[in-house]
């Protein structure tokens, strides 16, 4: 009895902790294959007007690799959001880098959702998924 207990509470954190869709919020940690870790601090909630743009940084701390960081963006079609930059990699040896937020003339009001994907090369096996607001107002 206290081993079906057991795994049904087990079968209850994966339930509560695994649903959504895989996207949390501004900072985690990712362990990888053996000692390599990839932490990520994301950009935090932002205000744009429309016709402006902002920058938004996304900080990493490697543990036990090196090596570039890809990063990539998920901006809602048709929200009239942009990022910038098109080559999103944060280098070997740096620790952060800024991109360019842009809300176009026309951009839609209110609260729009950026995810982002933050990934260590392949043999690292990390990778970290975030998202941010962006409220955008009217001219």
């Amino acid at each position: 009895m206290k081993w079906m207990t057991f795994v049904l509470m087990a079968a209850l954190a994966v339930v509560v902790v695994g649903c959504g869709d895989g996207w949390p919020a501004h900072k985690g940690t990712s362990q990888g294959t053996g000692d390599k870790k990839l932490t990520v601090t994301g950009p935090k909630d932002v205000d744009l007007k429309q016709g402006e743009s902002t920058k938004v940084a996304i900080e990493v701390k490697r543990e036990n690799f090196d090596d570039d960081v890809d990063v990539e963006f998920h901006v809602p079609a048709d929200s009239g959001l942009s990022i910038k930059e098109t080559d999103t990699k944060i280098a070997k040896g740096s620790n952060k880098r800024e991109y360019t937020l842009e809300a176009g003339d026309k951009a839609t009001e209110g609260s729009q959702t950026i995810k982002y994907d933050v990934k260590g090369p392949s043999a690292t096996k990390t990778e970290f998924k975030g998202e941010f607001k962006v409220n955008v107002k009217k001219k």
